[in-house]
């Protein structure tokens, strides 16, 4: 984690640490399905615009619960976390059977990182920025979209 403050460590830590006491209240080995947004998400990339169908997570318990024990999301298809702050964030892969591309972006929508999540992992996956915005799709699928850092995310809940 280089380039992390001691006080963002920390909160990271911290942070990990409170999703994993919020899973504990979750059912064992229950998948969250959320019901798919009516407004889909719109990425503008070098190669056009992509149109993303996703479920939208915008609490901690729905954040600490994601995409675990689901099945493979098809293509087209995504989760969009709306974090309270923008600042670095650290999400992992416990209990998520499916590999992920991990999309980070920034309060107005501009992708800062782009990373890939190995399946059942407890491994740290941090942005490389602060972000506020994460969209997991089925790893892959950023590649095969061409979406890259700098591109814009649009959606009702990102306010440029």
């Amino acid at each position: 984690m280089a380039g992390f403050t001691r006080s963002r460590a920390l909160g990271a830590l911290v942070a990990v640490s409170f999703y994993s006491a919020a899973l504990t209240a979750c059912t064992a080995d229950q998948a969250m399905i959320l019901p798919v947004d009516p407004e889909p998400i719109l990425i503008t990339t070098s190669k056009g615009e992509v149109r993303l169908d996703v479920e939208v997570t915008d609490t901690q318990v729905e954040h600490a619960r994601g995409l675990m024990f689901r099945p493979p999301l098809p293509q087209g298809r995504g989760m969009l976390f709306v974090m309270g702050e923008e600042e670095v964030q650290v999400f992992w892969m416990r209990n998520t059977p499916s590999p992920l591309d991990l999309i980070f972006a920034a309060k107005d929508g501009s992708i800062v990182s782009i990373k890939q999540g190995e399946p059942l992992s407890e491994a740290q996956i941090p942005s490389d920025k602060p972000a506020k915005f994460v969209l997991e799709v089925a790893q892959g699928e950023a590649a095969r979209l061409g979406i890259q850092p700098g591109d814009r995310m649009r959606h009702r809940l990102i306010q440029p």
